[in-house]
């Protein structure tokens, strides 16, 4: 998972946003996925109020 989301994100174009429910710890520590992948919480709490 992790190699194919770095290829596909610095290859192509990255995503609006990535939720995961339970973060797999490489998430939460390689700098690329940790800038990309927010937890379903964050969705929730900050990303959805942006959308008004």
């Amino acid at each position: 998972m992790k190699s194919h989301f770095k290829a596909y994100t610095i290859g192509w174009n990255p995503l609006d946003g990535v939720y995961y429910c339970d973060l797999r710890p490489v998430m939460k520590t390689d700098v690329l996925l940790k800038e990309h992948i927010k937890s379903l919480d964050y969705l929730l709490c900050e990303d959805v109020w942006k959308f008004r």
